[in-house]
């Protein structure tokens, strides 16, 4: 059945209308509870998650003008920042070409700094090619802390957790963001337990990556029962009080994923408007943080 074009018309209105109303609102927030443009500003908020004993994971989002070398040098750099220290630092494999010369300056800088290197999660067909290269890393004995992500909500999901856990790996599982064009409808919850009943056969160590509290308890007692060592890991920018009262009540560590970037400021703008709950709860946030702190 069509749409009637008037109803039409009045829907695209009113998306438009609450872009236009939120877009600024998220843009204010977004500055809040985004760590910035540069490293420096990771490193910061690094430092205060550390005044409290957490630990955290150093990730930059780029542009799609950057060029793979610019990219290296920036991830080498935040290498070089977490020497001896129990943080790591996440590349996107995609941006440095997979397995090039690159990649080889990273996995030294990392082995002689004692840093892990971790391979972010992304579209569904860079898996295979970020695999390939994990595997050729591991056969030639690098020397470095390697991790790998894996998102949830995909089919091959449990078949790339029994290969995960098969090798010396720290595993971080996401529901995912974007959708198996194979199974769009894939439930990510379910896929996630799946995920980590996988892992439970004998995983190396796990980082449950969920703000989901009900799901993310789920998930760590059921590696807790296996005996699996775990830890929880959370987005920086997202509410985590409730998170760490979670990560208490069960004894385990907490880690906070810290992106930088003006990439990662443009889609934390993006994805607040696109969930207008979160937006506003930000927003709400962000007017208390100014009411609170205004002159007296």
């Amino acid at each position: 059945m069509e749409e009637n074009p008037v109803t039409s018309r009045r829907t695209n209105w009113v998306r438009s209308a609450a872009w236009a109303v939120l877009t600024p609102i998220a843009q204010q927030a977004a500055r809040v509870y985004t760590a910035g443009p540069k490293l420096q500003d990771a490193l910061r908020v690094r430092d205060r998650f550390l005044q409290s004993g957490g630990m955290t994971t150093i990730g930059y989002f780029n542009w799609a003008k950057d060029s793979p070398r610019e990219i290296a040098n920036l991830n080498l750099a935040a290498i070089r920042a977490l020497t001896g220290s129990r943080d790591y630092v996440s590349i996107k494999l995609s941006t440095i070409h997979y397995g090039s010369e690159l990649l080889e300056e990273l996995i030294r800088a990392a082995t002689d700094c004692g840093v892990r290197l971790h391979m972010d999660s992304l579209q569904p067909e860079t898996v295979d090619p970020t695999w390939t290269v994990v595997e050729g890393i591991l056969s030639r004995k690098a020397g470095c802390e390697l991790g790998v992500t894996l998102a949830a909500r995909w089919r091959r999901a449990v078949g790339d957790a029994r290969w995960a856990r098969q090798h010396p790996l720290h595993i971080r599982v996401v529901k995912g963001e974007w959708a198996d064009p194979a199974d769009p409808r894939r439930d990510p919850r379910a896929g996630f337990l799946q995920v980590i009943d996988e892992l439970a056969y004998g995983a190396r160590h796990v980082a449950v990556a969920s703000h989901d509290l009900p799901l993310a308890s789920e998930a760590i007692s059921k590696l807790q029962a296996a005996g699996i060592p775990c830890d929880l890991e959370l987005l920086y920018g997202l509410p985590m009080r409730a998170s760490f009262a979670v990560a208490r009540r069960l004894n385990v560590p907490v880690r906070v994923y810290v992106p930088f970037g003006e990439a990662m400021l443009r889609y934390a703008i993006n994805h607040v408007v696109s969930h207008p709950r979160l937006t506003l709860f930000l927003a709400r946030d962000f007017i208390a943080s100014l009411l609170h702190n205004r002159p007296k």
